[in-house]
């Protein structure tokens, strides 16, 4: 009995992962920024199933000028 709760106890979760930074428009740092929300969708698929759940996830992450031209 003591075994099963303990497998059960270190049973593998999700990997914590962060939002990253609002992006700016600051051209140098767009590919890291997108490179960090692919990551996002596909370590949380059931977050994101859908292209608008990921294109709201985007958004959410947007601030100045990029946020200003964002049309979901």
């Amino acid at each position: 009995m003591f075994q099963q709760v303990s497998r059960l106890q270190s049973t593998p979760r999700d990997p914590k992962i962060f939002l990253p930074a609002k992006f700016d428009g600051t051209q140098s740092q767009f590919h890291g920024f997108l490179n960090q929300v692919r990551l996002i969708i596909q370590m949380h698929p059931i977050r994101h199933p859908t292209d608008i759940s990921q294109v709201v996830l985007v958004g959410t992450l947007l601030t100045l000028t990029p946020l200003a031209s964002f049309a979901p």
